[in-house]
């Protein structure tokens, strides 16, 4: 879905450009009717979500946080997204959301990306794996992975009504564990609970993960994040690029909630449709 050089990505990045019940949105079945929604989503986008941007060599135990978390609104978004060249995998739908998978290989790099698509918006997170050690445009990079999660689409800028003191939005997380060696570098799948209600205070959002394993099935424990204050159709945990999470709500009625967040050493993208 997104394939920018790693020095354009970095440079985008620190200069900051980064109601009623609904039926699971969008269920392609083949990339005829699959990517006009694809083309809809980047068209009609007017918000961005960046993940904190991790990289690793092969068997190395150094792990390298690039850049910190980031976003970009309105006419600032690149919109650098493209399918082209791409294999596209269309998994099917799950808890509303339509999963793929992505792939492309040149000389120079290997780009994977586990993904989302809803009716208004698409998350994902993205590797790059460089391979060229000479002579290529990345060569100071040979033998990196770069993990980069992203959300995209249309945002109201505005917080949802919720009909009464409590909404909900399901859907499913994917992300790469960033630990230690064997496991670093397999994925992780799992459902995503997202519950917004009105307390005293204000608007506040829960995030849940559960379900979660790896590629091998092997389970997870749980993760959450509880009390995230919702301002302007946002919410987020900061607590550095090593531990965040930020979402926003997408679509004119807020049907669709998606975001990205690393937390014990797991990086990732979540994301889900309105109850």
């Amino acid at each position: 879905m997104y394939r920018y050089a790693l020095s354009i990505l970095i440079l985008t990045l620190a200069t900051g450009c980064a109601g009623d019940n609904r039926q699971p949105t969008v269920t392609p079945p083949n990339e005829e009717t699959a990517l006009p929604t694809y083309d809809r989503i980047v068209a009609n986008t007017n918000l961005e979500l960046h993940g904190t941007v991790v990289g690793y060599r092969r068997r190395g135990n150094k792990l390298y946080l690039v850049s910190g978390p980031g976003a970009c609104a309105g006419e600032t978004c690149p919109r650098n997204y493209t399918l082209e060249d791409t294999s596209l995998q269309i998994l099917g739908t799950e808890r509303g959301v339509s999963r793929v998978n992505e792939s492309f290989q040149d000389a120079e790099q290997r780009i994977w990306v586990y993904g989302g698509w809803m009716e208004d918006s698409f998350f994902a997170i993205q590797g790059n794996q460089f391979l060229s050690p000479r002579g290529g445009t990345h060569r100071g990079l040979y033998g990196l992975t770069m993990l980069h999660g992203y959300a995209v689409g249309y945002a109201p800028g505005t917080n949802p009504g919720l009909g009464g003191m409590v909404a909900r939005w399901n859907g499913l997380m994917m992300g790469v564990d960033v630990g230690a060696w064997p496991n670093r570098g397999d994925a992780l799948f799992g459902d995503a609970t997202i519950i917004v209600e009105l307390t005293d205070t204000g608007m506040q959002a829960d995030v849940s993960f559960t379900n979660i394993a790896d590629q091998f099935d092997v389970p997870r424990p749980d993760m959450a994040w509880e009390a995230l204050d919702v301002e302007a159709g946002r919410f987020a945990h900061e607590n550095g690029v090593a531990d965040n999470l930020g979402g926003a709500f997408f679509g004119a009625e807020h049907g669709e909630v998606a975001g990205t967040f690393l937390r014990d050493l797991v990086t990732g993208v979540f994301g889900g449709v309105r109850e």
